[in-house]
C-alpha cells in the first residue's frame, strides 16, 4: 500500500518535471524542484520499489561544462589570443592530412591509450592555435587536459629549481589525463630543465598518459637536445604531424 501511494506521488512529480522541461524557459526560470535537474521515475532494483532519480538537463550540463573549461583555462598557459582559437576556425586548406589526423585523434580519443601527437612546423604556421583547439576539444569531452608553454616552463625551472613554484608546476604536469606542451624545445635548455622534462615524460609514459607536443624544431634538432631514452618515449608514443604554410601572423599584418 505504501509503495502504491509513493508510486502515484512519484508519477505525478515525474509528469510535472518532464512537462516543465518540454516547455523550458531557460535555467533562470526553471520550475523544477532543483534548477537544471529533472526528477525521473525509476525502479533500479527491479523489485517494484519506486524511486526518483535526479538527472542533469542539457542546459545545466552545458553550464557546468563551460565553468569547468574556464577553470581549466585559468590553470593552463592559454593567453588572451587563444580565447577564440578552436579547431573549427583553423584554416586547414594547406593541411588536409593534419586535419584528418587531429580530428580523428580528438573524436576517437581513448583513455586507455598513451598515444599522443607531435605537431611540427615553421614559425607562424598555427601550431599553438591547433594546440589550443585540441585542448578545448578534449576538455569539452570532460577529459582533464593541461596546456603548458615550454618556454615558460623552461624559464621557471631554470631560475627557481629549488622553490615551491617549480615543484607545483611539475606536479601539475604529471596529473592531467592529457598534457599539451606548446613550443617544445624552445629556448636555452639547462640541465635542470632536461632533468625535469625527462621526469615528467617518464612518469606519463610509465602511467600510460598521452602527451601532445608542438615544436618549430625538426627531428635532428630535437635529437641534438635530448638523450635517447627521452626520445624513445616521445617517438614511441607520438604520431608526427607536419603543419604546412607560411607565417600567418605576417599575412594578417599585411592584409
Amino acid at each position: 500500500m505504501i509503495n502504491e501511494i509513493r508510486l502515484e506521488r512519484y508519477k505525478k512529480l515525474h509528469k510535472e518535471e518532464h512537462h516543465n522541461c518540454n516547455h523550458c524557459e531557460g535555467l533562470e526560470n526553471c520550475k523544477n524542484n532543483m534548477r537544471g535537474y529533472v526528477e525521473t521515475l525509476s525502479n533500479p532494483y527491479g523489485d517494484g520499489t519506486p524511486c526518483m532519480l535526479s538527472e542533469r538537463c542539457e542546459l545545466e550540463y552545458e553550464r557546468v561544462k563551460k565553468i569547468k573549461l574556464k577553470d581549466s583555462i585559468q590553470e593552463s598557459d592559454l593567453g588572451e589570443k587563444s580565447e577564440n582559437q578552436t579547431l573549427d576556425n583553423f584554416d586547414f586548406s594547406q593541411n588536409s592530412e593534419a586535419y584528418k589526423i587531429i580530428t580523428d585523434y580528438v573524436n576517437n580519443f581513448s583513455r586507455t591509450s598513451s598515444d599522443g601527437l607531435f605537431l611540427m612546423g615553421a614559425v607562424g604556421t598555427g601550431k599553438s592555435h591547433l594546440a589550443n583547439g585540441i585542448y578545448k576539444a578534449l576538455s569539452e569531452k570532460d577529459i582533464k587536459v593541461h596546456l603548458k608553454s615550454f618556454i615558460k616552463f623552461n624559464v621557471l625551472i631554470s631560475t627557481a629549481w629549488e622553490k615551491k613554484d617549480s615543484r607545483e608546476v611539475i606536479e601539475s604536469m604529471l596529473k592531467p589525463e592529457v598534457l599539451v606542451l606548446d613550443g617544445f624545445g624552445r629556448g636555452n635548455i639547462s640541465p635542470k630543465v632536461k632533468t625535469a622534462i625527462s621526469d615528467i615524460i617518464d612518469y606519463r609514459y610509465d602511467n600510460n598518459m598521452p602527451t601532445i607536443y608542438t615544436s618549430t624544431l625538426n627531428r635532428k634538432m630535437i635529437e641534438a637536445l635530448f638523450d635517447d631514452a627521452l626520445l624513445s618515449r616521445i617517438y614511441g608514443t607520438c604520431k608526427f604531424v607536419k603543419i604546412n604554410g607560411g607565417d600567418y601572423r605576417i599575412k594578417n599584418q599585411a592584409s
